[in-house]
């Protein structure tokens, strides 16, 4: 069986005016708060009407309509910070309310990040983070994104960020076969029983949605946002037996 993340209930959503207060709150708590960035960084962290004009501004509501985590896209300008070109995106102040961590809702908030710049023709997306956020560091790890050591910057004396990117693919026709992710860059799930006749592992070790859908009954999808709903934001990638089977009956 697969386990779930619980975010099958929420949404990604353009934040509005009145929320800027709450996300100024969380993003302050949790950075400055939790000891992730300097006092000095506070006043642009709640400067939330400010990148809301430079960036597309995300957040995810629980049920109740609470504010639990938000993040800033750039798809122009110079508010990414470490874009190069316009075939660049950047992200900024990606934030989760500590009292829902561990339930998908950074992934939910990248993978919504990662549609849209593909959506906008982008080709990469390009990120700086703190030394200290070990957590955002394994996220990006796990959605695919790398290193780039050469990029890495201090924006003021003693503070040191870690320069990751991610090439990101055209968006596919839905239903043409090649809404394929990449099996060990997208996927980190725990365990998967599969059907000895079946065949869900298409070219090149990739897992194929439509058979994921049919052997394991878990809803199908062909957009990133719609696979991490379903997939669980945590654990390793798949075991190594998983692959030899594939190999062995190729």
């Amino acid at each position: 069986m697969i386990r779930r993340a619980d975010v099958t209930s929420l949404s990604v959503q353009p934040a509005r005016p009145e929320d800027y207060e709450r996300i100024a709150q969380l993003t302050v708590d949790v950075y400055v708060g939790g000891g992730l960035a300097s006092a000095g960084y506070a006043a642009e962290l709640a400067d939330v009407a400010g990148r809301a004009e430079r960036s597309q501004l995300l957040v995810v509501r629980e049920e109740s309509g609470r504010i639990v985590g938000s993040v800033a896209l750039v798809l122009e300008g110079d508010f990414g910070e470490v874009t190069e070109s316009e075939e660049d995106a950047g992200v900024r102040m990606l934030v989760v309310d500590p009292a829902v961590q561990g339930r998908g809702i950074g992934t939910l908030l990248m993978t919504e990040c990662m549609d849209r710049a593909r959506a906008a023709g982008k080709r990469r997306m390009v990120l700086s983070t703190g030394s200290l956020m070990t957590a955002a560091h394994r996220l990006y790890e796990r959605l695919g994104f790398s290193r780039l050591p050469g990029r890495d910057w201090t924006p003021v004396p003693g503070i040191h960020l870690r320069v990751y990117a991610l090439a990101l693919e055209a968006p596919s026709a839905v239903g043409d076969g090649r809404d394929e992710v990449p099996l060990l860059q997208h996927l980190a799930l725990d365990h998967v029983h599969l059907p000895h006749d079946a065949g869900p592992l298409g070219q090149d070790g990739d897992l194929h949605l439509h058979g994921l859908e049919d052997d394991q009954r878990v809803p199908g999808s062909h957009r990133g946002t719609g696979l991490h709903e379903d997939l669980p934001d945590a654990g390793d990638h798949l075991r190594e037996d998983l692959l030899d089977r594939h190999r062995t009956s190729s």
